[in-house]
Parts: structure tokens; C-alpha cells; sequence
């Protein structure tokens, strides 16, 4: 039970995640703790959110970067591939990787925010580029060659969810 606990509630990821959002919604200002206080309280303040995203903005740049390619990826299906007539299959797997491309990257912006931020970026942008990238190959050009590498990008996003738990 306490590892369940610890999963849904008490990981660092949600644990920053909702004090930011607490953060948020109150308004509030405080003053900046050290890190042994910061890893143990449920609170954080102005000052540690902004420290923290200050320390780790490479991760927010990437982010930005995999948000910007999977808009221009989504509106290019959504105007060239999905405006055909055609292949339903591969319509069906350019929007599930456009789905992904999203979803992950929303998850990147959490990187900061984990214990071991670098483990969780290069999990994630790994299966992102792995998986969401096999599949719009294949969506694209009707080549089903790379559908054996999409399991491994599934993998990596999974451990990538994981790595965030730590």
C-alpha cells in the first residue's frame, strides 16, 4: 500500500505539480528554502518554481521544439494525408502518432519538475522521436518498414512515465 501511496501521491512529480498549481491558484509569495527542505515539503514557493525552471529551461526549450514540430506535423496531416482519399490504416496511424507527439510532449514540460531530470528527457524525447517518427514514416510514405522500431519508442515512453516516479 505504501508503494501505491507513494506512486499516486507522494512522488516528486506530483508532489511539485501540485504545489505549483496551488502556487498558482493562490498567488502567493514566499521565501526560497534549501533543497533538503524544498524535497521534503509539499509547498513550494515563487522563488523555488523559478529557481527550478531556471536550472532546467533546456528542457522547456525541447519541449517548445517537439510542441512546435508536432503542430506543424498535425496541420500537415490534417491538410495533405487526412484531406485524401485513401488508406484508412495509415490516416489512423499518422493521427495516433500526432496523439502521442502531443501528449508527450505536454509530459516534457513535467521534466523539470522530476528528481532526475535527465534520465526522464532523453527517455522521452528517445520515444517520442522513435515512436511518434516510425509512424508518421510510415503514414507518410505507405513504407511499413519501421514499424519494427515502434515497440522500442513505445518502451522508452513507458520507462520515460516511470523515470518520472523516481
Amino acid at each position: 500500500m505504501d508503494t501505491f501511496n507513494y506512486i499516486l501521491f507522494k512522488n516528486p512529480v506530483i508532489t511539485y505539480s501540485v504545489a505549483a498549481i496551488k502556487y498558482a491558484a493562490a498567488n502567493v509569495s514566499g521565501t526560497t528554502q534549501n533543497a533538503k527542505d524544498l524535497s521534503q515539503s509539499s509547498s513550494l514557493t515563487k522563488n523555488d518554481i523559478l529557481h527550478i525552471l531556471k536550472l532546467n529551461r533546456n528542457y522547456l526549450k525541447i519541449a517548445g521544439l517537439f510542441g512546435a514540430t508536432a503542430v506543424i506535423l498535425g496541420a500537415y496531416g490534417a491538410h495533405t494525408l487526412l484531406a485524401k482519399e485513401g488508406n484508412e490504416h495509415h490516416k489512423k496511424v499518422f493521427e495516433t502518432a500526432s496523439q502521442y507527439h502531443f501528449y508527450h510532449t505536454i509530459a516534457f514540460f513535467a521534466v523539470p519538475f522530476c528528481r532526475f531530470p535527465k534520465i526522464s528527457a532523453i527517455t522521452l524525447a528517445s520515444g517520442i522521436i522513435i515512436f511518434c517518427g516510425s509512424c508518421y514514416y510510415q503514414s507518410l510514405t505507405g513504407n511499413d518498414s519501421t514499424r519494427k522500431i515502434t515497440p522500442y519508442g513505445g518502451f522508452l515512453l513507458i520507462l520515460s512515465w516511470l523515470t518520472m516516479i523516481l
